[in-house]
């Protein structure tokens, strides 16, 4: 197959042509090929000489030149493909599937506290990152072995790694603390990936999402109450779970252009499993029949409700779906009291208002600088 590069055209056609004309080689991307930034959905050419369209709503493809019409370098020969045209924005339908995301990851959070009561945390972990893998796997089908190919595998293991923390710290804590209160502080993830943004992702922070992160924690103070006898150490581990989801995201971030979506989905929980798996049999209690169900729900919860993600961003801008992430307080507040019993107390209401307003005012100074 000869070597090939592409660029886009305002008619959503994508031109090929060998890579020894000088047309494109400024935009050279990591040596992987050509990528597309003047359409919605970037396209690549990776190392398997395929067309990669992020994020993947179509397959990896290949194209190989015709037989016989090799370019002479100055009069290259062109080869078009059309692809479908990519639906408008539609940022009601987006917002709509970030609020069933927010559902279906609650809904994850409260099959495990349940579980929790009667099976070990490493038990209930392993459950929601095995058949969580097996779940994503079944979804790719036939392409399983074209998705799994990762350009940087190492950025996402260490994203897997950040994510099996996360889902530890938070159960731990989850599983004695009440499912309002620990979604509450898990509110403070996106105010630590500002902060984390500087050092590892070169970013500046004006003064003002300053004040927006300062803010953030004072409401996070009002929840935690140091020198209270409510701080307790679950408080703390789930503060830490925070923390690592920040890196989660951060890590997030820079696959975002290297990766396909599914490709990430399918390393999201590939760590967690592999780790737990090798754990488990010295922390195993028999299950109940009944109880298997929910072993495997929690999985499939959790992968769907990654999937509801990508929709939401499919439809949408991130500005406009993401701060309807803070939905997950209205579904953890239902669910606690339905299943639990609990009802968020004064204090962890407050707290989380202002850290809301403070997640919302540094999504508003994002998209504001990302037009500017």
């Amino acid at each position: 197959m000869a070597e090939i590069s592409a660029c886009a055209t305002k008619s959503n056609k994508v031109h090929f042509q060998p890579v020894n004309s000088d047309r494109f080689a400024a935009e050279e991307v990591l040596g992987y090929g050509i990528a597309i930034h003047r359409s919605r959905y970037p396209v690549a050419l990776n190392n398997h000489c395929e067309l990669q369209v992020f994020p993947s709503i179509y397959p990896p493809f290949s194209l190989p030149l015709p037989a016989g019409r090799q370019s002479n370098g100055s009069n290259p020969v062109l080869t078009t493909l059309a692809l479908p045209t990519p639906s408008a924005d539609r940022p009601l339908i987006g917002i709509a599937w970030m609020l069933v995301t927010m559902f279906w990851f609650v809904t994850l959070d409260s099959t495990a506290k349940y579980l929790m009561q009667s099976y070990p945390v490493v038990q209930v972990v392993w459950a929601r990152f095995f058949f969580h893998v097996i779940f994503v796997a079944l979804l790719m089908g036939r392409q399983l072995p074209t998705q799994i190919r990762s350009r940087l595998w190492t950025h996402q293991c260490l994203r897997s790694f950040f994510m099996f923390t996360t889902t530890v710290l938070f159960f731990v804590g989850l599983s004695i603390l009440p499912l309002a209160t620990a979604s509450t502080i898990m509110f403070m993830s996106p105010i630590i990936v500002t902060i984390l943004s500087i050092p590892l992702l070169g970013e500046r922070v004006g003064v003002r999402r300053w004040i927006g992160i300062v803010i953030g924690f004072a409401g996070a103070l009002i929840v935690l109450r140091p020198g209270s006898e409510s701080l307790q150490l679950s408080v703390l581990v789930v503060l830490a779970a925070a923390f690592t989801h920040a890196l989660y995201q951060i890590f997030t971030r820079k696959l975002r252009a290297q990766d396909s979506q599914m490709t990430s989905l399918f390393y999201t929980g590939i760590v967690g499993a592999l780790a737990t798996s090798a754990v488990v049999p010295f922390f195993w209690q028999p299950v109940a029949t009944l109880d298997w169900l929910l072993f495997v729900f929690a999985g499939i919860a959790g992968g769907i409700g990654h999937l509801c993600l990508i929709r939401a961003f499919q439809n949408a801008p991130v500005s406009v779906v993401a701060p309807f992430s803070y939905s997950s307080l209205l579904w953890a507040t239902l669910f606690g009291f339905a299943l639990f019993g609990d009802l968020p107390g004064l204090w962890t209401l407050s707290g989380a208002a202002l850290i809301i307003c403070s997640g919302l005012y540094i999504f508003h100074r994002e998209h504001r600088l990302k037009h500017q």
